[in-house]
């Protein structure tokens, strides 16, 4: 998908990358985006302007978040590369570099609430591990909300468990069914 964007955007000549992640709790998710990102797009990176939206119900998880401060527990499993790249070490445990924090935007929004979305024409959603939460109807509403705050193109990914509902099966392409990874392409694109 990455690449796919990537070279979309640059094709439109287009520079800015809009990502959110929906349900950032501690923000190992938003962070892990914008390494990826740095990863990725290495020395091109200041040729994009990439904006990370990261929304959670909770304020307490926001202002942990924030701080990007984790403990050695919460790295486990990250490259010796990855962790000298994007982080310092701080007291028992590290902090996100600022390079990498401010890409990352973080507020507060309830995905469940009525309210208008906070960003349209996103490049990228990711909503994970939410939907398993919520009762059908509910399920069926933030989906939509979610498809209309995406570009065309866009992409939508979910957790492993979950699925569009068959209305928006019938608007997206599936590009991995493992991976959960949808893009809305403008038309109807049954799957």
């Amino acid at each position: 998908m990455l690449p796919q964007l990537v070279s979309d955007k640059r094709n439109r000549k287009e520079r800015s990358l809009r990502l959110w992640s929906t349900a950032c709790a501690r923000g190992e998710e938003p962070y892990s985006i914008a390494i990826l990102l740095a990863e990725f797009l290495g020395n091109r990176l200041p040729d994009f302007d990439i904006s990370i939206y990261a929304t959670d119900i909770s304020e307490w998880a926001l202002a942990e978040a924030q701080g990007g401060i984790y403990s050695p527990k919460d790295i486990e499993g990250l490259s010796t590369a990855i962790l000298e790249s994007y982080f310092a070490r701080h007291g028992d445990g590290y902090v996100v570099n600022s390079n990498i924090r401010q890409i990352v935007n973080f507020s507060h929004f309830d995905l469940t609430s009525t309210i208008p979305p906070p960003f349209v024409n996103l490049d990228c959603i990711f909503c994970c591990n939410i939907l398993i939460y919520l009762q059908p109807k509910l399920q069926e509403r933030l989906l939509e909300m979610l498809y209309n705050s995406l570009a065309t193109p866009g992409y939508l990914i979910l957790g492993e468990t979950e699925t569009p509902t068959d209305s928006l099966r019938e608007k997206l392409e599936c590009l991995d069914t493992k991976a959960k990874i949808y893009k809305k392409n403008g038309g109807g694109n049954n799957v």
